[in-house]
């Protein structure tokens, strides 16, 4: 079980920090806000990037069909239902 020491307003680090800088608490507040806003864009345009950088070599790989296979496809898909297309689609390509 964690023990929490009850604190009073000489140990609190926000007061001290108000207190000896001279900043209110407002725009305290909103500086750790716009700073932790900025961090989190960050983290997620650095995981957006690797993600996209993950599809686009993926997407490299999904391209390279022969033609005769892109017609096989085009041709059962219009002439065929649904679950014949899959079934063929699924035997030519494993």
């Amino acid at each position: 079980m964690m023990l929490v020491a009850k604190k009073t307003d000489k140990d609190c680090v926000m007061n001290l920090i108000v207190k000896e800088s001279q900043v209110s608490f407002k725009e305290l507040e909103q500086k750790i806000f716009a700073y932790v806003c900025e961090l989190g864009r960050e983290i997620t345009r650095i995981m957006l990037e690797a993600y996209d950088k993950e599809l686009a070599e993926g997407m490299d790989k999904i391209g390279l069909i022969s033609t005769n296979l892109a017609e096989k496809i085009a041709l059962t898909a219009t002439e065929s239902s649904y679950r014949t297309t899959a079934d063929i689609i699924s035997q030519t390509c494993g």
